[in-house]
């Protein structure tokens, strides 16, 4: 049983879920039968108007075969999409880039495709629950630990003993975080399954409270290769200050560098990391659960 200390507010930065709403669009509202809602007409059914359905907008698809339903030269399976199902599996279910069979992940035994597979649930061994190995840098799984027992997650985030994050190599300014997820003050919700190894700087205006600060977020400007620099403000009010974070996200290929299948114990069900644009990643790739605000 993890040790429950008292928190105050917020976490992180941060990772907000949305509000739900129920006036979301039909499948295709723009009538130029592609299967978005953007009006694009490129028939990929992605939004992003360049026709290769990797919704990231370059035209660039290094499996432009995949997806097409037939298993093609270097593909491991192929299910006719472009999508990381969530479970339980179906046995034809098929990870978005066509390299390997979501069903048999997991099951002890290394499958085409598979980089490792021991069986278990823990994404802070060798081998990931996603059947990757476990590189213990951003975006790895993580916890932390406190006078030697593993706590709840701390309004700072960069506090305490973070475990499995030791190939997370801050740049100047930043700091090492494990973001978790919970639910605090005024029901906000964070989507971090398994903990998530963060990169990190975040300093608060005004307000009452601060979970930091963080590094130094003024002398931020970039992140190492492989990352994804995300400027995000937060606007506070008389008690919660406003609170502005630079973190460096991990920039993916495919939803494989992005531990899809983690379980969130947390929340009672599958972690929803995928490889996406998000509003804030400036056109790129990375792994991000969407259910976060705005990341």
């Amino acid at each position: 049983m993890l040790r429950r200390p008292i928190v105050f507010a917020c976490s992180l930065l941060l990772l907000t879920a949305p509000a739900c709403t129920d006036d979301a669009p039909a499948d295709d509202e723009s009538g130029d039968g592609d299967g978005d809602t953007t009006g694009d007409g490129d028939g990929d059914g992605d939004g992003d108007g360049d026709g290769d359905g990797d919704g990231d907008g370059d035209g660039d698809d290094p499996n432009p075969l995949c997806g097409n339903g037939v298993i093609d030269d270097g593909e491991i399976c192929d299910d006719g999409n472009k999508e990381t199902e969530y479970p339980p599996y179906a046995a034809e279910d098929c990870i978005d880039d066509c390299s390997m069979v979501l069903s048999t992940c997991n099951d002890g035994t290394v499958d085409p495709g598979e980089d490792c597979d021991d069986g278990n649930a823990d994404s802070k061994d060798d081998c990931t629950s996603s059947c990757t190995v476990n590189h213990m840098g951003v975006h790895s799984a993580c916890t932390v630990f406190q006078d030697g027992m593993e706590i709840d997650p701390l309004f700072n985030i960069a506090d305490g003993e973070i475990q499995n994050c030791d190939n997370v190599e801050p740049v100047a300014g930043t700091e090492v975080g494990c973001n978790r997820s919970w639910e605090y003050v005024g029901n906000n919700q964070v989507f971090a399954a398994g903990g998530d190894c963060q990169m990190i700087s975040l300093k608060c205006e005004g307000g009452a409270i601060c979970p930091g600060p963080i590094g130094d977020y003024d002398s931020v400007t970039e992140c190492p290769a492989g990352h994804v620099l995300i400027d995000k403000t937060i606007e506070g009010d008389a008690v919660v200050p406003t609170i502005k974070s630079r973190v460096c996200l991990r920039a993916c290929e495919s939803d494989r560098d992005c531990r899809w299948n983690e379980a969130d114990v947390y929340w009672e069900g599958p972690g929803e990391y995928r490889c996406q644009v998000t509003p804030l990643s400036n056109g790129n790739r990375v792994c991000n659960d969407a259910r976060n605000d705005a990341l």
